[in-house]
């Protein structure tokens, strides 16, 4: 008997989907390491569920980005939320529950579980072992994944090696978190880090500058870049722009804002500079960036 969709049978199947839509990118990650695929969906709308499907040897890693998603694995419904990665181990039947595939964006990254002795390939192996199907994905993740397919047309073998990359770091960052959120908290941010951080989200609408972050913390600049790095795993400027790019993206799903109205906005002085911040952070200006989202040709 198959699962969700409702019940229908279950496809087995071990190759990639690496068919594209006008809603669905994905790029072929194959060569000489385990991984295998990468794609997003931009659903404005919800869709057609999909088929239950198990692989025998791939493992699927589905980060969702703007909405809820509930997937059935064998049966067992999991809701996962934006910011939470889930492992799909080989040898799962999944479907996302329910009648449809939800509005939102999501990313799935494939790798095969095999009998590799790289460190990635092991990598893969441990996230495929079943011992948490949940957990908070790293920050950057999403940001890597979106990089990596910024121009899935693209075949040069030097933006396929970047692409891959990416990914990797992606499989790494994710196998650290899991661990980690396993051990449980090894270490508390410390209160004048908490206040910076609070800072950032209270006054991300005007320009920052590390040294408001410093005198916010109350602490010493030497004792704030180290307890700033400890606790959050970047720089104070690199934080202050990914938190601002992020709500640039939110803001760029409004089609009746205007894009240097966003950049003034958070606090940027000039819209190149926004453009060029922009784009080394997603992989693409605020103008495409806002054509995909909203599917404008």
């Amino acid at each position: 008997m198959g699962i969700g969709a409702e019940h229908s049978p279950v496809i087995d199947r071990d190759t990639p989907d690496l068919r594209c839509t006008a809603e669905r990118t994905i790029v072929d990650l194959q060569g000489d390491g385990p991984l295998v695929s990468l794609g997003r969906y931009r659903y404005l709308s919800a869709r057609d569920p999909m088929p239950p499907q198990r692989h025998a040897t791939l493992l699927v890693l589905a980060l969702p980005v703007r909405s809820d998603v509930e997937f059935n694995l064998d049966a067992r419904v999991v809701n996962v939320v934006p910011g939470q990665v889930i492992t799909i181990a080989p040898g799962t039947a999944y479907v996302t529950a329910g009648n449809a595939q939800p509005r939102g964006e999501l990313f799935w990254l494939v790798a095969r579980v095999g009998a590799g002795r790289g460190s990635l390939d092991e990598a893969v192996r441990q996230l495929a072992d079943g011992s948490r199907l949940t957990w908070p994905a790293p920050e950057p993740a999403a940001d890597q994944l979106g990089r990596a397919l910024a121009d899935p047309d693209d075949h040069r073998w030097t933006v396929t090696a970047a692409r891959r990359s990416w990914c990797a770091t992606v499989v790494f960052d994710l196998l650290r978190a899991r661990d980690e959120e396993d051990a449980g908290p090894t270490r508390t941010v410390p209160p004048g880090v908490r206040r910076a951080l609070a800072y950032v989200t209270r006054e991300l609408d005007r320009p920052l500058t590390v040294h408001d972050l410093i005198a916010s913390s109350g602490m010493s600049p030497t004792q704030f870049y180290d307890a700033f790095g400890a606790a959050t795993g970047t720089s104070p400027k690199d934080y202050i722009l990914r938190a601002k790019i992020a709500r640039a993206r939110a803001l760029l799903a409004d089609p009746d804002r205007k894009i240097t109205d966003i950049c003034y906005r958070l606090g940027f002085s000039f819209s190149q500079h926004f453009a060029e911040v922009f784009r080394r952070y997603e992989g693409m200006s605020p103008s495409e960036f806002r054509r995909v989202i909203l599917f404008v040709p």
